[in-house]
């Protein structure tokens, strides 16, 4: 019986830099996505968010904003996953301005927050200390067509309990009802 010679095709490559970032090899994940390149395949947006995610996981925002650079300069559109992932890695490493950086060039590309984006942004706020801005945000959902979950609650809850605010927190948290 002839032998057939199978090639790994990007859904392979982009499966397998995800598991080895999920279980911490981001080494790895990176070695293999320069071999993709080497091997004429090129990277789609999954791919870079997979390795995005990867080195925000690993605190190497600077390898991650790089990532995202020369992806945009490939012609690779980020999508709202893309940003999503940014923003939580950079709100997670204290860089406040530099993630609104990123927010205003999301909106620049066209592209609108989304709950996970709004989510990400409000628990970045809360734990970077900015509960009011956080409210504020909050506040401004309401009407616009974001869906304001459970989640969303839950981490203004946890914010208003991280500053000591638990009134606020009570009070919020009884107001989930009401919302239905």
């Amino acid at each position: 019986m002839d032998k057939i010679n199978l090639q790994p095709d990007q859904i392979t490559y982009n499966s397998m830099m995800d598991g080895l970032c999920l279980v911490g090899r981001l080494q790895h994940a990176v070695k293999l996505f320069d071999s993709m390149i080497d091997r004429g395949i090129q990277p789609d947006v999954f791919c870079c968010n997979v390795l995005i995610n990867g080195y925000c996981k690993n605190y190497k925002l600077d390898a991650a904003v790089q990532l995202f650079q020369k992806m945009k300069q490939n012609g690779l559109k980020p999508t709202t996953i893309t940003f999503s992932i940014l923003l939580r890695g950079l709100y997670q490493d204290g860089r406040m301005k530099t993630a609104q950086k990123f927010l205003n060039e999301m909106q620049s590309f066209g592209q609108s927050p989304d709950e996970v984006t709004y989510g990400t942004i409000l628990d970045g706020l809360c734990k970077n200390g900015k509960i009011m801005e956080a409210i504020e945000l909050f506040e401004s959902l309401e009407g616009t067509g974001i869906l304001i979950d459970t989640q969303m609650y839950n981490i203004l809850i946890h914010g208003f309990c991280q500053a000591g605010k638990l009134e606020d927190a009570m009070e919020l948290f009884n107001e989930i009802p009401e919302k239905g």
